[in-house]
């Protein structure tokens, strides 16, 4: 068996108490800002190259946009670059990709030599990254573009199936893949008339473990996979254990990781297991909300039902 890695060594911190404080009074004071030529639309994040950004659109109905919209993730952008600009960060994993702003976001540090992996299995968003990456002279060379879901052990290429949100490595039925009659009502309601269509793909299937051994373990993960995190974390348990890299992810209710055998306590034991500490956020939306919180086995945020998000350190 793999020998567990130490605690981590909050390097700069004489102890957590003093990291969570750093972190919590950095979440407050984090700005950013956009810069608008003509239609390009770039944001500027402190301490990083300005980076290709899309304003969210304007909604026919229910046009509220959420907070974490107006400016894409500001808790979840604030603590990628704290760890990035307080830690020896050398190499990245951006797991659920999606438009590849993290990965831009990581790659973005000034000064930053890292090496960037991004992991998205739909095909569609992943040639769109690769085209938004070209035009980015800071990620060239160092963003790594994979067309490729992360499971709990490595398959190679071979045929998966999609929504816009869940991924499945066998076909499911309809019953399986369709959202309730009110959830599609909502979102088509906000202009997302295919997020139940069900797509097949050819893509590369491997596991952070997997990919770890060939391309080098990372230092930062990010992790958003809307509950499919309970294939992903089984398979990144030697990684974990023996490199213990910072991670980053959304904790999605038990009822989207029970199709997969999982849940919210089952998930955060095998982390706590490998030896991480862990802290959560009372809004992972507004930065000036974000109010940092130690997580234990027993800690009310592990055994709630809604979408948390995670920091593993």
């Amino acid at each position: 068996m793999a020998q567990m890695a130490e605690q981590r060594k909050l390097e700069g911190f004489p102890d957590e108490d003093a990291f969570l404080r750093e972190l919590d009074s950095f979440l407050h004071q984090f700005t950013m800002q956009r810069q608008v030529s003509g239609d390009v639309h770039r944001l500027k994040i402190p301490g990083h190259e300005s980076i290709a950004f899309w304003p969210p659109k304007k909604r026919k109905m229910l046009s509220r946009v959420a907070p974490s919209s107006d400016l894409y993730e500001a808790v979840t952008t604030a603590l990628m670059s704290f760890i990035l600009h307080r830690f020896d960060i050398h190499n990245v994993y951006d797991i659920g990709s999606y438009s590849g702003y993290f990965a831009m976001v990581a790659a973005s540090k000034a000064g930053s030599s890292s090496t960037v992996h991004a992991f998205e299995m739909d095909p569609r968003r992943s040639a769109a990254i690769t085209r938004t990456l070209e035009g980015e002279p800071y990620a060239q060379g160092r963003v790594h573009n994979h067309l490729a879901g992360l499971s709990d052990h490595e398959e190679g290429e071979r045929t998966v199936w999609h929504t816009r949100n869940d991924f499945y490595e066998t076909k499911p039925t309809e019953q399986e893949y369709q959202e309730s009659m009110w959830r599609r009502l909502k979102f088509r309601m906000r202009g997302m008339h295919d997020r139940n269509q069900l797509h097949e793909a050819r893509v590369l299937v491997t596991s952070i473990d997997a990919f770890a051994e060939k391309h080098g373990a990372p230092d930062l993960i990010k992790l958003d996979v809307d509950g499919y995190e309970a294939k992903v974390i089984p398979g990144a348990m030697k990684t974990f254990r023996e490199k213990r890299p910072f991670l980053l992810f959304e904790l999605h209710k038990s009822e989207r990781l029970a199709r997969l055998g999982a849940t919210r306590q089952g998930l955060m034991q095998m982390l706590f297991d490998c030896g991480y500490r862990a802290a959560t956020f009372s809004d992972h939306h507004d930065c000036s909300k974000a109010r940092v919180e130690r997580v234990t086995p027993d800690s009310p945020a592990v055994h709630r039902e809604k979408t948390d998000l995670f920091l593993l350190y």
